[in-house]
C-alpha cells in the first residue's frame, strides 16, 4: 500500500477566522442581515435543506431554521414555543418536539480555522481534473461518495497516487457564494488511516487560504470529525435537515 509522492515541501499560515466571520458568511448565504438567537424564515429553495425539507443551523449561540412554507413555519414555532428564543434552541431539542419517524439528514458538525495553524503543501500530491479520479470514486459506496462531496468541487483536485500510478486519495474544495471553501476529501478504502486524508487536507486548506477563502469542514462521521480536530479546526456549529410527514 505504499504511495508515490513528488512535490517538495512548502508551508503557509492560513488566515485565522473568527466566529463572527462564520456568522456573517452563513447570514450572507441564507440571505439575512445577521444570525440571531432563534430565527425562523420561509424559503422555498433554502441552502440549508433539500426542497420541501426544514433546515436547521446552529452557529455559536444562534439557531436559524429555514422552512419551505408558512405552514411549516407555524408547526416549528408551535413545537419550539417561547423556549426557543429564551433558553436557546439546539438541534436535539428541536427534533424531540416532532415525531420520531421522520427523515433526517445530519447532523454535520461545522469546523473552521479559528486558531493560527501552519498548513503544509508537502504531500507529494498532483493537481488533476476531477474527472480523472473516476476509478477512485468507483471504489467507494454511493453513500461515502456523497458524504465526501468530491464530485462537486470547483477546479482541480489534489491526488496521491499508488506506486502503480492510480489515484488512491483526492481532496479539493467547493467555493460557496459566500466565499467559503467547503473542503471535500475521499480516500480509497484500502488506503485509509495511513495519513493520506490528513496530508491532502493540509495542502488543500493552505491553497484555499491563499485564495482568501473561509475554510470550512463539514463532518458527519466520527472519523471526519476527528480528522478536522487533528487539523486544528474548531467546531462552532452544526447543520441538519429533516422532512415532516
Amino acid at each position: 500500500m505504499s504511495t508515490r509522492r513528488t512535490h517538495e515541501c512548502d508551508t503557509s499560515i492560513v488566515g485565522v477566522a473568527t466566529v463572527d466571520d462564520v456568522k456573517r458568511a452563513w447570514a450572507q448565504l441564507i440571505g439575512v442581515s445577521e444570525l440571531t438567537k432563534f430565527l425562523v424564515i420561509v424559503q422555498a429553495n433554502s441552502p440549508l435543506a433539500p426542497p420541501g425539507w426544514i433546515g436547521l443551523l446552529t452557529v455559536d449561540d444562534t439557531m436559524t431554521a429555514c422552512v419551505p412554507t408558512p405552514e411549516h413555519q407555524e408547526r416549528l414555532r408551535i413545537a419550539a414555543g417561547d423556549w426557543g428564543s429564551r433558553n436557546g434552541a439546539t438541534l436535539d431539542t428541536i427534533l424531540a418536539r416532532f415525531p420520531t419517524k421522520i427523515h433526517v439528514l445530519g447532523p454535520a458538525g461545522l469546523f473552521y480555522n479559528l486558531e493560527s495553524v501552519i498548513f503544509e503543501s508537502s504531500s507529494g500530491s498532483e493537481s488533476v481534473p476531477p474527472q480523472s479520479i473516476g476509478a477512485l470514486a468507483d471504489s467507494v459506496s454511493s453513500e461515502d461518495l456523497d458524504e465526501s462531496g468530491i464530485t462537486e468541487v470547483d477546479g482541480d483536485v489534489l491526488v496521491i497516487r499508488s506506486n502503480r500510478g492510480v489515484p488512491i486519495a483526492a481532496c479539493g474544495y467547493r467555493v460557496w457564494p459566500n466565499k467559503v471553501a467547503n473542503i471535500c476529501v475521499l480516500v480509497h478504502p484500502d488506503y485509509r488511516r495511513l495519513g493520506n486524508a490528513y496530508s491532502l487536507a493540509k495542502e488543500t486548506i493552505a491553497r484555499a487560504g491563499r485564495e482568501g477563502l473561509l475554510v470550512q469542514w463539514r463532518a458527519r462521521p466520527d472519523s471526519s470529525r476527528g480528522l478536522a480536530r487533528s487539523l486544528g479546526l474548531i467546531e462552532v456549529g452544526a447543520q441538519l435537515s429533516f422532512e415532516l410527514p
